[in-house]
């Protein structure tokens, strides 16, 4: 889900419907998640703090949470990042997910799901910035791996599965299906 933390009614001009904890339950393993800084703390908020933020803290003991009581299930995590690297790593440590981190060597084939379950690495995570660090080979940047659709879709005849962003030799396809509707002034 596309600003997967930014949901109603916590939050004004809400992109979802339902907390990630909700939409865990209801099927969604993949979430898109904007992190800036906040006095020192990695915060999520979409356009203007003002609008509603999170603690990125908060959202990542939901998804341990749900790791946990949920061994055959696998997630991935896109930031669009506005923290470092080493800000990311220190949330994750201190939420506990970092048992559940997954390693991607870099024009490697991925595993299968299955496998990834079998060895509790069920939990891959990119970043749209390039600026992970010896012992961050979990932090993927995006666009090594990645390739996806135009995210400005003003109707449903916008769709196209013609790639935008990333190479088209990438591994990883994101079709973004959503309608962005432009607020009117």
């Amino acid at each position: 889900t596309h600003n997967a933390y930014n949901y109603s009614p916590a939050f004004q001009l809400p992109n979802q419907s339902y907390d990630i904890s909700q939409q865990l339950v209801d099927g969604v393993r993949a979430f898109m998640l904007d992190v800036y800084d906040v006095l020192g703390t990695p915060t999520l908020y979409h356009g203007l703090i003002a609008l509603g933020s999170e603690p990125l803290e908060d959202v990542l003991v939901d998804i341990r949470d749900f790791l946990q009581a949920n061994s055959n299930e696998v997630l991935t995590i896109i930031f669009e990042s506005n923290v470092t690297a080493g800000d990311i790593e220190a949330v994750f440590t201190s939420s506990g997910l970092n048992p559940y981190l997954r390693t991607q060597p870099l024009n490697e084939p991925w595993p299968t799901l299955q496998e990834l379950i079998d060895a509790d690495e069920r939990l891959v995570v990119f970043s749209d910035i390039d600026d992970a660090g010896s012992g961050q080979e979990w932090y993927h940047y995006m666009w090594d791996y990645c390739v996806e659709t135009h995210y400005s879709n003003s109707s449903r005849a916008d769709f196209s599965c013609d790639f935008n962003r990333g190479d088209s030799a990438n591994s990883l396809f994101i079709l973004n299906h959503f309608i962005t509707n432009l607020l009117v002034g």
